[in-house]
């Protein structure tokens, strides 16, 4: 009895174990290159391996690699103050009924995948 409490015990401990790693968001460090209306193009600075990172090429012909197309959630009040130098995101689920008003402006020839995105503080696990 004492070596069936033991390994329910045992397998207890790790299924908690793992599902709070499944909970910690992929932290990304990235920098705009170039947006518009909350629709840009950021370069990867690190994180994002499961990503589909791509290439661009800008209006006046400079190429640009490990970029991504992304949406910033349209209702953040504060989104071109976050935009400046780098900066922290993971992946967002897509706003399904947003009540704030969506431009659809994008920025040219955007990267596809083009991905819903949010910011967050750090990649520290403090969102």
């Amino acid at each position: 009895m004492k070596r069936f409490c033991l390994s329910l015990l045992t397998i207890i401990f790790f299924c908690l174990s793992s599902c709070e790693n499944d909970d910690a968001p992929d932290c990304i460090e990235v920098r705009v290159i170039t947006q518009i209306c909350g629709n840009a193009v950021l370069e990867v600075i690190s994180g994002g391996e499961n990503l589909s990172l791509g290439t661009w090429t800008s209006a006046d012909g400079q190429i640009y690699t490990n970029v991504i197309g992304a949406i910033f959630n349209s209702c953040d009040d504060n989104l071109s103050e976050n935009l400046e130098g780098s900066f922290f995101i993971t992946i967002a689920e897509p706003e399904e009924n947003s009540n704030c008003i969506m431009c659809l402006a994008i920025p040219s020839n955007m990267p596809e995948p083009v991905y819903p995105v949010k910011i967050v503080k750090s990649c520290d696990g403090d969102i």
